[in-house]
């Protein structure tokens, strides 16, 4: 039987809260509902009673991502400045939806 571990609020060094940037990989678009979105959301909302957080969640599938090797593939590529945010991110949770028990 599984059994919850203890929460307690977490002491940071400073009163600085942490940026965490949420990447949502699920192939559905932002208007519907995804599992992988609901569970980022629970794990958001657990972040944020633990220690004072700036929360962004991108959902992918609504963002330009043509698949290549380069940095910018395309003139409204949206990768620059996805990396940005990855770089200013305390944290950075990869939201992956789960088929057959694979990612």
């Amino acid at each position: 039987m599984y059994k919850t571990k203890p929460c307690f609020r977490c002491v940071m060094p400073s009163d600085a809260s942490l940026n965490v940037l949420a990447l949502n990989a699920s192939l559905k678009h932002e208007a519907e509902i995804s599992n992988t979105g609901e569970l980022a959301t629970l794990v958001l909302e657990e972040m944020r009673a633990l220690a004072p957080t700036n929360v962004e969640v991108v959902r992918l599938s609504d963002a330009v991502l043509p698949v290549g090797l380069g940095f910018r593939e395309a003139s409204e590529d949206d990768w620059p400045g996805l990396v940005s945010k990855i770089k200013l991110a305390d944290v950075v949770l990869f939201c992956t939806p789960i088929w057959w028990g694979g990612r």
